[in-house]
């Protein structure tokens, strides 16, 4: 799991600071899709707020710190990827999947991290 984690850690980080600083040329967006992502500029702080949320979760995996929360951040910035693919942007959705996939992975490796947050700790009802 250690390489699967380091290569989502790579990914995140790459279309962060891709996202930032447009090193990667973008693919032509339906008008749906670039509307959206007009609007996201436009805001003055929505871009760089999802850039810098790929850049945290991208540096945490790399560096295997915090790893579960940073599951959990990347998993909220993913999902809405997929989303955005989904609804206005499907013939670009493979990175968006794959990286769903692998945080998805990472996430079940992890899973008992995460039962804190379940409830399992909930003290037990009487009947």
């Amino acid at each position: 799991m250690k390489y699967v984690r380091i290569f989502l850690g790579i990914f995140m980080l790459f279309f962060g600071l891709n996202r930032m600083f447009h090193f990667m040329p973008e693919p032509p967006w339906p008008e749906g899709a670039a509307a959206f992502l007009s609007a996201l500029d436009m805001t003055g702080y929505m871009t760089q707020t999802i850039s810098l949320a790929d850049i945290l979760v991208g540096a945490l995996l790399i560096a295997n710190v915090l790893v579960p929360f940073a599951l959990l951040i990347g998993m909220s910035v993913l999902g809405h990827s997929i989303l955005f693919h989904m609804f206005l942007a499907p013939e670009t959705a493979l990175f968006a999947i794959v990286g769903s996939i692998l945080n998805i992975v990472l996430i079940y490796h992890y899973r008992e991290s995460y039962i804190p947050l379940l409830g399992k700790n909930l003290p037990q009802q009487r009947v």
